[in-house]
This record gives structure tokens, C-alpha cells and sequence, in this order.
């Protein structure tokens, strides 16, 4: 729902690279390198670049270029009416992010699409085994936070992608030029689904600088929690090599 940054004098850890992309082409000398994870970032209309429409300024906003290309039920589309995601979600936080957190790991595809009637959860299960990655104090530190935040802010984000879409025109075809680090687990819905690997393939010409594709074999979404000492081994040594 949020995007994570971490800062050092030398670099930029990006968790949500469409959130974040557009930070080093209006301004990019104050950003020596780029760390990514989770999401290969291949065109600055990501909608379009990561249902396979075309990634191109048209004339359509993002969010139109869904249904003509048959796509009436992808979560983002759930997500645009106000309230709807947000009652679910907030009717039980801790059930919602027991859900969530276990359920997008390594979920196939279509995980990502709404059933009708069911919503984005489908049916929560009080009773749902947590993945050995995350444990019930995580859990509850996670839920406290969302009781008193609560999740419009997060959902507002997808509600404005067009306007973000809008926004980043002026940068279509930019590249990135940035030293930079890609990290994703092998069993991301988001790497082998939508993205599959010619998206991987992709991040080259928007990155030319990209040094490593870092696939973690058995690892799902949440990469830097399933997996973090060696998300924290691939991060220290791009800090090491880029201060070299």
C-alpha cells in the first residue's frame, strides 16, 4: 500500500519503482545509484507496459486502456471506487494484512484479478497459517499501524495513476542512468506473471546502467522480508562497489 525508502549518501533503495521513477529525470544529479526491488520499472506508463498495452502516450489514459484489451477485473480497477476496498479491508485490519501479507508471497497471477462478489481478499480465513517469514508480533505491529492510519491513503495512490501518467509524460523514453541493482524473488506473481521475463528483459533500455538482475530462487513478493539477509548482503555490496 506504501511505498519504503532507505537513504545513504550514495544511493536510493526503491520498493516502488513507479512511485519513485520519475524523482531522477526531473533532478537526477542528486541521486548517485538505484537499487529495485520487487517491480522491473520498463516504461513510465506502467499500467500499460505491465498488462502488455501499448507503453506509448495515446490517447487513452492508463486506466481507460484496461477494458478495450479485455481487462475488466485486475485489483487496480477494484481499488477506483471510493469506499469499497477500503470498508473491506478495515472491517477486521488484522485479518486484512493476515490475508494480504500471506496471500501475495508467491500467489499465481491471478491472484491479482477480483472474482466477482468476493472482493480483493476472497475468503479470509481467521485461522490462516503465516508464512515462516513473518510471525504474529509482526502481524499485530503491521495492524496497529493500519488502525490508525488506515488504508485510504494507500488505495488513493492507485485511484490517481492516470493523473500520475499524466504528470510523467514528458519523460517517455527517458532513461535512467543511474548506477543500479534489480532484486526479486523467483516466485513473484509480479516477475513471473504479468512482467514474465521479457519485462526483466526490458529494464535494460530504461536502466543502461543496470549492473545485476538478482532473481532470489524461492522467494516471493515480499523480498526484503522473506529473504533479508540476502537482500541486505546484495545492498552492502553495491554500497561497497559504488563508493569504490
Amino acid at each position: 500500500m506504501a511505498s519504503s525508502f532507505f537513504y545513504s549518501s550514495r544511493a536510493k533503495v526503491l520498493w516502488c519503482c513507479f512511485v519513485t521513477a520519475g524523482r531522477n529525470c526531473p533532478i537526477p544529479g542528486d541521486i548517485r545509484s538505484e537499487v529495485w526491488l520487487r517491480l522491473a520499472f520498463t516504461s513510465w506508463h506502467p499500467i500499460c507496459a505491465a498488462l502488455g498495452a501499448p507503453a506509448h502516450h495515446g490517447p487513452s489514459r492508463p486506466l481507460e486502456t484496461l477494458r478495450p484489451n479485455g481487462i475488466t477485473n485486475f485489483y487496480w480497477e477494484y481499488f477506483q471506487a471510493p469506499g469499497v476496498a477500503k470498508a473491506e479491508f478495515e472491517r477486521d485490519v488484522a485479518l486484512s494484512m493476515r490475508s494480504v501479507l500471506g496471500r501475495v508471497s508467491s500467489d499465481p497471477p491471478a491472484s491479482m484479478f477480483i472474482e466477482a462478489g468476493k472482493g480483493f481478499l476472497a475468503e479470509r480465513k481467521p485461522g490462516q497459517s503465516l508464512p515462516s517469514w513473518l510471525t504474529e508480533e509482526d502481524l499485530r505491529v503491521f495492524a496497529e499501524a493500519y488502525r490508525r492510519s488506515g488504508f485510504r491513503g494507500g488505495l488513493n495512490w492507485y485511484r490517481n495513476i492516470d493523473r500520475n501518467w499524466e504528470l510523467t509524460a514528458p519523460w517517455q523514453d527517458a532513461q535512467i542512468h543511474q548506477r543500479s541493482l534489480f532484486i526479486a524473488g523467483a516466485k513473484d506473481p509480479v516477475i513471473t506473471g504479468l512482467l514474465r521475463g521479457k519485462r526483466l528483459a526490458e529494464m535494460k533500455r530504461v536502466l543502461p546502467n543496470l549492473k545485476e538482475k538478482l532473481i532470489i530462487e524461492g522467494a516471493g513478493h515480499w523480498i526484503q522480508q522473506e529473504r533479508p539477509e540476502e537482500v541486505n548482503a546484495a545492498l552492502i555490496r553495491f554500497l561497497k562497489e559504488t563508493a569504490g
